[in-house]
């Protein structure tokens, strides 16, 4: 595959990573405290439905093991994942929200576990691991859309027409996508998915260290990423709570690089250890203080990492053989972390208090970083990628 196929394949990465997650879960976190006033709904209910959409992502990623997608599959996916993100805007029934919540994380589970297998695992093949966060960093980008004009279209509008006004633009970008792939086919590109990577990794341990931080990972950064702007607007913060998601984003897009990057120099599993120690602090920062600048550099350190964890945690499992399934076997357990996390949490924020729930992510993301840590000890630095 020569650059131009290659840079086409990031781009079709780069976009679906957009509307699946950049858009399609992430969207609800800035809009998440205008509903709330708006619709008189609780947090423990906002975050219920939450649950539904990553209990829609459990099951995407957990069919995808099984499935042999093709192009015309994952564009009919993006395109009903965009329709999900639509419709948002023209239903106020809370049932009909936990459906299209549900089918939009069915359709971003399935999507992220092929994105990754096929851009990521192409990128092994061709020994261009270094381009690998350019894929994530359309989730970052996805969330800098969103947090910049959540207020401008919410506050100009309503919250409705916000789901609407990025709805379009998923489907817009599927568009995109569509003529993409279309261009390649004609080019007689192949698209496979299933890859034969070189691998470094062998063995239990190991592996189930990767499971177990993940999970906690999945439980811990989902309660962040849920409620910091309801955490926020609840304490009456000084600036608008979503500009607070914009930096997020700000701080993710090049994040994907940084890491992947740093994981090429220092080796990945100790890149993995660095990340998780300064999302820790991140998370732990709304608890202790409120104050404009550390909430802004809170947010930007925890854009900044986690989808850098992503990035790693998936690069690693790409040095493992059977990586294919390992990939779906992470983004299900990641899944299952972020099922648990919105409903917990929305009960203690009910019944307790918003800090409490933020206590309770960063400790797990303490536990793996600790999990990381010992398993991954014996790690030396590699300069040279993988041999």
């Amino acid at each position: 595959m020569n650059n131009r196929e290659t840079l086409r394949l990031i781009v079709i990465g780069f976009f679906s990573l957009t509307i699946v997650i950049g858009i399609g879960r992430f969207l609800y976190t800035p809009i998440l405290p205008y509903m709330e006033v708006d619709t008189s709904q609780s947090f423990s209910a906002l975050g219920m439905l939450a649950t539904w959409n990553y209990i829609g992502y459990f099951i995407g990623a957990f069919v995808s093991r099984k499935v042999q997608p093709t192009s015309k599959a994952v564009i009919l996916l993006l395109f009903i994942n965009a329709l999900t993100t639509v419709l948002m805007g023209l239903f106020d029934d809370h049932f009909m929200w936990i459906l299209l919540r549900f089918l939009s994380g069915i359709s971003s589970g399935f999507i992220f576990v092929l994105a990754t297998n096929l851009v990521l695992g192409r990128l092994v093949q061709q020994n261009k691991t270094q381009y690998a966060g350019y894929l994530y960093s359309g989730v970052g980008f996805g969330i800098l859309l969103t947090g910049t004009f959540t207020p401008f279209t919410t506050n100009s509008v309503n919250w409705s027409f916000t789901w609407l006004f990025f709805g379009f633009i998923s489907l817009l970008l599927t568009v995109v996508i569509t003529l993409i792939v279309k261009k390649m086919a004609h080019n007689k590109t192949q698209m496979t998915f299933s890859v034969q990577p070189q691998y470094k990794y062998q063995g239990k341990k190991k592996k189930t260290a990767l499971y177990l931080s993940y999970l906690f990972e999945g439980f811990g950064y989902i309660i962040y990423a849920t409620f910091i702007t309801g955490l926020l607007t609840h304490n009456s913060f000084s600036l608008e709570a979503s500009y607070v998601w914009a930096v997020v984003g700000l701080g993710a897009i090049p994040s994907c690089i940084i890491w992947s990057w740093l994981g090429k120099i220092i080796s990945d599993s100790r890149a993995l250890k660095y990340a998780y120690f300064i999302q820790i602090l991140s998370v732990f920062i709304p608890v202790l203080s409120q104050h404009l600048l550390l909430i802004i550099v809170s947010a930007f350190l925890f854009g900044a990492t986690f989808l850098g964890i992503i990035t790693l945690t998936m690069s690693i499992s790409k040095q493992f053989k059977g990586s294919k399934n390992l990939v779906s076997g992470l983004t299900v357990i990641y899944a299952f972390g972020q099922i648990i996390g919105p409903s917990v949490a929305g009960i203690f924020i009910e019944f307790i208090h918003f800090q409490f729930s933020f206590l309770l992510a960063g400790f797990a993301l303490v536990l793996s970083f600790i999990v990381v840590t010992v398993s991954f000890r014996s790690e030396v630095p590699s300069h040279s990628g993988f041999k």
